[in-house]
């Protein structure tokens, strides 16, 4: 968020009626902003995990991919490394 205009009719209000329609505002753009990303993964990827809504299997699942991904560079830059050494490099 960059900036905040408030109405001027909001000073009829008391600040804590204030601060509970700020923070009804900010919950309502972040559903609607976790709705668009579930609709933008579900259409890139064919439909989303139900398992990535519990943060600990989101986090398990991204470490199990990192380590396929360290697996597949390593195996790259070992191929690599062959590549140059029969280039004699």
């Amino acid at each position: 968020m960059t900036r905040l205009d408030i109405d001027p009719r909001a000073k009829r209000m008391s600040v804590k009626e204030m601060s509970e329609a700020i923070l009804a505002a900010i919950r309502d753009a972040d559903a609607d902003l976790q709705r668009q990303l579930s609709t933008i993964v579900g259409g890139s990827f064919g439909g989303t995990d139900p398992a990535m809504s519990d943060p600990d299997t989101a986090l398990a699942k991204v470490a199990e991919a990192q380590q396929a991904f360290d697996r597949m560079l390593s195996d790259a830059m070992g191929e690599l490394d062959k590549m140059r050494r029969k280039l004699g490099y």
